[in-house]
């Protein structure tokens, strides 16, 4: 046997080599953080946290401490987190959320106005780049623009819910005010060019109208085009977006509040890869397809009126490669506790050919936002 005082010499070289390790490791972890604000990427990345702690527990090569080695790696793993947030400035225990457009966007606003006791929030580039990262892991939920009260429907994001494994969890009403925008020196005689999404274009076609030689540009997201707009310092260009985003740019309001609609409203809803139900739901969206013959889209309607569910909305969609046919997506009232609610949801799946819960969530309200 050892003698005690010889092991705990050994302990205390060990500890040594062991906190110049640690102090290696969340060194290297700065420099991880460094890359993730460089590139825009989230702290989180559940793929690789498997793949780390598998190859720690493995490298011990003993199965006597798996469990422990498990534990260490854990825990170390969680301090490289807390270490990478404070570098980034950011709340390890806030919900890493994903947004689709640049700063000062009406995604982001919508999301910082939604996770009111905050959050970490990122950027991307497309809608579907925020599936991709709920889905992925990299961010545990992602707010997406579905409807205007002005324009309608986001097309694109109702198929994306049609075909992608996401649920909606959450909703928000952000109220748009649209203003025209350039650098120092544009005015509304100098400009030949106007950026912004499509939406934001279509919203204002009432004022933009006055421009008839103007170029509309449909563009990624109006906080993009006005970041374009701000590097191209060109007093002929012009972007169409929010006063955050004139500040953020240094861009000057060359006309305030130009949306067609002054009760101007966006529903954004917020989504997560795995389904939750709020106590208080009280808002259920669900996607259909129908058989194709006469009849079956009233008889889908008259359900509602004999199981006494308000219905809200109902959207259709055409079904890619199959002409003539469509996608329903019916938003409606209820929780999916309630046994009305769920003998109508059984009576819907017994009448379509394919059916899908997107989600069942507290409704929004314009006071909210």
């Amino acid at each position: 046997m050892k003698d005690l005082e010889v092991t705990r010499k050994e302990i205390i070289e060990t500890d040594k080599a062991l906190a110049a390790l640690f102090k290696k490791r969340m060194y290297l972890a700065k420099d991880v953080a460094a890359y993730k604000k460089a590139n825009n990427l989230p702290i989180l990345d559940e793929k690789r946290e498997v793949l780390v702690r598998e190859r720690f527990v493995n490298a011990v090569d003993d199965a006597a401490l798996s469990v422990w080695a498990e534990k260490l790696i854990t825990n170390m793993m969680t301090y490289s987190k807390e270490y990478q947030a404070k570098q980034l400035g950011l709340d390890a225990e806030k919900p890493q959320v994903v947004y689709q457009g640049t700063a000062g966007a009406y995604g982001e606003e919508a999301t910082l106005g939604f996770f009111a006791d905050g959050c970490n929030a990122r950027n991307v580039k497309t809608f579907e780049a925020v599936f991709n990262a709920v889905e992925g892991g990299e961010a545990q939920y992602g707010v997406l623009p579905i409807e205007n009260s002005s324009t309608g429907a986001i097309g694109d994001v109702y198929d994306l819910l049609a075909k992608r494994n996401c649920r909606i969890v959450g909703e928000y009403i952000l109220p748009i005010r649209h203003n025209l925008m350039g650098v120092e020196g544009a005015s509304a005689d100098t400009i030949q060019t106007v950026y912004s999404h499509a939406q934001g274009i279509e919203q204002c076609s009432a004022y933009l109208s006055k421009f008839e030689n103007a170029n509309l540009v449909p563009y990624h997201n109006t906080a993009v085009s006005a970041a374009y707009v701000a590097e191209q310092a060109d007093v002929t260009k012009a972007a169409i977006a929010s006063k955050r985003c004139a500040e953020l740019y240094n861009l000057k309001i060359i006309a305030e509040n130009i949306n067609n609609n002054k009760n101007n409203f966006t529903r954004f809803v917020v989504i997560k890869k795995d389904e939750q139900i709020a106590e208080n739901a009280d808002k259920i969206s669900v996607m259909m397809t129908l058989r194709h013959e006469s009849g079956t889209l009233a008889r889908v309607v008259s359900l509602f009126l004999e199981y006494g569910v308000n219905m809200l909305k109902i959207e259709s969609r055409p079904i890619p490669n199959r002409s003539w046919e469509y996608c329903f997506f019916i938003d409606f009232e209820g929780n999916m506790r309630a046994e009305n609610v769920n003998e109508l949801v059984g009576k819907l799946m017994a009448q379509t050919t394919s059916f899908a819960l997107l989600g069942n969530y507290k409704a929004a309200t314009l006071k909210e936002a």
